[in-house]
């Protein structure tokens, strides 16, 4: 895990030590039991980092590219206040 964290691999490992150094001296049950959950909600978010990261780039990589143009079109005609273009 981490190898592909967006802040690099050193950022994550560095935080990631940092936090078990932090709670090392924690002898209650419950707590322990409240850091591992949390551990496991780092981790699944990682994953859907890496899930959505992939999505990504098999989306840029097999739409094409008149379609990835037309998704991400910004509006060319001028808004008003109202929300509807100027004519």
């Amino acid at each position: 895990m981490g190898r592909e964290y967006p802040q690099g691999y050193t950022y994550f490992r560095d935080r990631c030590h940092n936090v078990f150094v932090k709670n090392r001296a924690i002898q209650d049950p419950e707590q322990i039991e409240k850091l591992l959950k949390h551990g496991d909600y780092i981790v699944n978010e990682l994953k859907a980092l890496y899930m959505l990261k992939k999505y990504r780039t098999l989306r840029r990589r097999y739409t094409p590219e008149d379609e990835m143009q037309e998704i991400y079109r910004l509006p060319t005609e001028p808004i008003d206040g109202k929300g509807k273009p100027d004519k």
